[in-house]
């Protein structure tokens, strides 16, 4: 255990590109709640209050965004995949991050989620999403040493699933007690924050 950690630690400051990479990955592996739980919560709340109809339609609502986002994506992702390998991580990577922190300031802004605008906004804070992971994901792969590559993307797997863990936790807890935006809100925070890191480094 001690030798492992070790050798996590001498890679990182070899390399601390793959340390800002795991701090990123805590980040970009919240979509896995951030869209399955917050948004359809979000969006079925406007059942209650009367804008839609009942909670089907929030369903279906939800579903729609989720089929747009996936076709759509499917075409962006190669030109993002070219970006990540042309350009340096210092521009493609704060471009990811605030590109989704512009989305969910739009998100913030919205009243309602059967609106084209709506629908446009969460989609593209979906995209914005993946596209973080694409960025994040090449430059750590990039990076990797041969000798200590399995061990390294244990600990990105690892650093991710606590981000996980921990943002479940603390979203739900903003989503009751804040409101059904916080927890996008706090997710637009992480991604200016880690933007600004990687400028700053």
């Amino acid at each position: 255990m001690i030798k492992l950690t070790e050798i996590v630690k001498y890679e990182l400051e070899v390399k601390p590109i793959l340390g800002i990479c795991i701090i990123g990955a805590c980040i970009t592996r919240l979509l896995s709640v951030l869209f399955s739980s917050y948004l359809i919560l979000w969006i079925q709340q406007f059942a209650k209050n009367g804008i839609l109809r009942d909670r089907d339609q929030g369903k279906e609502i939800y579903i729609n965004m989720m089929l747009y986002s996936v076709v759509l994506s499917s075409f962006i992702f190669p030109f993002v995949g070219k970006f990540c390998d042309t350009y340096s991580p210092r521009n493609t990577v704060p471009f990811a991050f605030l590109f989704r922190c512009s989305t969910t300031y739009m998100f913030w802004l919205l009243d309602r989620p059967d609106t084209v605008y709506a629908y446009a906004v969460c989609v593209m804070m979906i995209i914005g999403t993946i596209i973080e992971n694409i960025s994040i994901d090449s430059i750590f792969n990039k990076n990797l040493p041969k000798e200590t590559r399995g061990i390294l993307n244990g600990v990105y797997s690892f650093a991710g699933q606590c981000g996980i863990l921990i943002y479940s936790f603390l979203g739900g807890w903003m989503f009751d007690n804040i409101g059904p935006k916080s927890p996008f809100i706090l997710i637009g925070f992480l991604d200016f924050a880690f933007a600004i890191l990687v400028i700053v480094k």
